[in-house]
């Protein structure tokens, strides 16, 4: 574990170090959709090129683009087609439906969503997510 990353390894470096190439397409589209919804409430000054930033401040929610580089970041190293950030991107937007998907969770992905959640919650850089403008356990809207 490093003592810190830059903002644009930030999300890259979390999955890497809490999922390794463990981690199903299902729950990396959570995590996508995690990402590109709710802000990452810091720990600590861990953001090496962002030396203001600190315990308690937020990184905003990532774009569609950022979401698909992070999780193509965990297949980098391996010819696996997921270490090209354009297969998450498309599926996201074709084969998992995109907003209109990640808005309606099912009971056994809002499930395993928040098992995720706790398991990135308990990585050293992050305190907490906090939902950005849509909350996607909030089945009121």
């Amino acid at each position: 574990m490093q003592d810190g990353t830059t903002i644009y390894e930030f999300h890259g470096q979390i999955l890497r170090d809490t999922f390794g190439c463990d981690l199903t397409d299902s729950d990396a589209f959570l995590l996508f959709a995690l990402f590109h919804h709710y802000q990452i409430e810091l720990s600590g000054a861990v953001v090496t090129d962002r030396p203001n930033l600190k315990a308690g401040d937020r990184i905003h929610a990532h774009t569609q683009r950022g979401c698909a580089a992070a999780l193509a970041s965990i297949w980098l190293a391996s010819e696996d087609e997921r270490a090209d950030c354009m297969y998450w991107y498309r599926r996201w937007n074709g084969d998992w439906g995109s907003y209109g998907h990640a808005e309606n969770l099912n009971n056994k992905e809002s499930d395993g969503l928040r098992s995720l959640i706790q398991k990135l919650e308990r990585h050293p850089y992050v305190r907490r997510f906090l939902p950005e403008d849509d909350d996607l356990f909030d089945r009121s809207a």
